[in-house]
């Protein structure tokens, strides 16, 4: 979009009535990006060009928003906002942006491609399960490496917990294992875990998700 087309000569025409300043450029200063709201919906930005993803931007002077009545409820796109906004409203509109999209690609890979997400971070991952390597994404591989790890949710059938080559820890009263490849045999077999495996670190058994965390920040 040139400034001095079309599509920008739309944009100031609404823009720079709901302004404090008449001088476009300056017009332009007053607004900033609001990171609370998001919509994906084929609609048409203010300049008139066809949009998916919509957005909101605030007057920081007189409190104006778009969409608005006067907009007649058509709202921004991500193209108006990075060309024509400050540079630090067009930064936050980029990191909106790629966190949405990220959600979205991880819902969707929920749904059609369950076998790529992580049993421990639940994230999904490039890696897709098979019997040798489980549901793990590398990080977690790595985080895991020659440690414990105690399940809560495995079926209590004895049998089933022994097929998958666990142990029982009479002390903790739970099924564990040592070996990093029974490991993954556990995730491949049973069902995304939640809030699981346990860890036992420093004599208490505590979440991987916090033992995970509590990784990261000692080696950061």
């Amino acid at each position: 979009m040139k400034r001095g087309g079309y599509c920008f000569k739309q944009f100031c025409n609404i823009i720079v009535p709901l302004s404090v300043s008449n001088i476009a450029e300056e017009a332009f200063e007053e607004w900033e990006f609001d990171t609370n709201f998001y919509l994906k919906e084929s609609t048409n930005c203010i300049c008139g060009v066809d949009i998916l993803y919509n957005y909101r931007i605030i007057n920081k002077l007189n409190g104006n928003c778009i969409p608005s009545f006067e907009t007649k409820n058509l709202p921004i796109g991500s193209t108006c906002i990075k060309r024509f906004l400050p540079d630090d409203e067009g930064r936050k509109c980029q990191v909106l942006e790629n966190k949405m999209k990220v959600k979205e690609e991880k819902q969707r890979v929920q749904l059609e491609e369950p076998e790529r997400l992580c049993c421990f971070c639940g994230n999904y991952h490039k890696r897709k399960s098979d019997v040798k390597l489980g549901r793990i994404c590398k990080k977690c591989e790595t985080l895991i490496g020659d440690s414990t790890l105690y399940f809560d949710i495995l079926p209590k059938d004895k049998g089933k917990a022994l097929a998958l080559s666990l142990f029982y820890d009479k002390k903790n009263k739970m099924w564990c294992s040592p070996h990093f490849r029974i490991i993954q045999r556990v995730c491949f077999n049973v069902e995304l875990l939640q809030d699981l495996p346990l860890v036992s670190y420093e004599g208490k058994l505590i979440s991987f998700r916090r033992y995970a965390k509590h990784q990261r920040t000692t080696t950061s």
